[in-house]
């Protein structure tokens, strides 16, 4: 049995926005098919977009990372900006937001 994971979009219809957040997706996945979440640790990705180091990175109402915390709606923080640029890295602390006793819970 795979664990199965949905996008975190409180702006959806079904969607539950004290939902747990698991991690970061490190690639696209596509339906019923294998991925990687990092739960904690380092991601590459584009960065330019969010900020300089040590912005911190939220995901907005629609489900986007963000640099800085969103002005409206719900906003989760998940990361850090590292590196900044094209290449760039984040820092990922989801297990920061009340997530970790969650993951436990489903891995043990």
């Amino acid at each position: 049995m795979k664990t199965t994971v949905e996008r975190y979009n409180p702006s959806g219809l079904n969607h539950n926005p004290d939902a747990p957040i698991l991690g970061l997706i490190q690639t696209g996945i596509s339906a019923m098919s294998d991925g990687v979440a990092v739960v904690s640790g380092i991601l590459q990705m584009n960065t330019s977009g969010l900020g300089a180091p040590g912005t911190k990175v939220y995901i907005n109402s629609n489900g986007e990372l963000v640099g800085g915390r969103p002005s409206t709606g719900p906003a989760r923080y998940v990361a850090v900006v590292a590196v900044q640029g094209a290449q760039g890295l984040i820092v990922v602390q989801t297990k920061g937001n009340g997530t970790w006793g969650a993951l436990k819970d489903g891995l043990s």
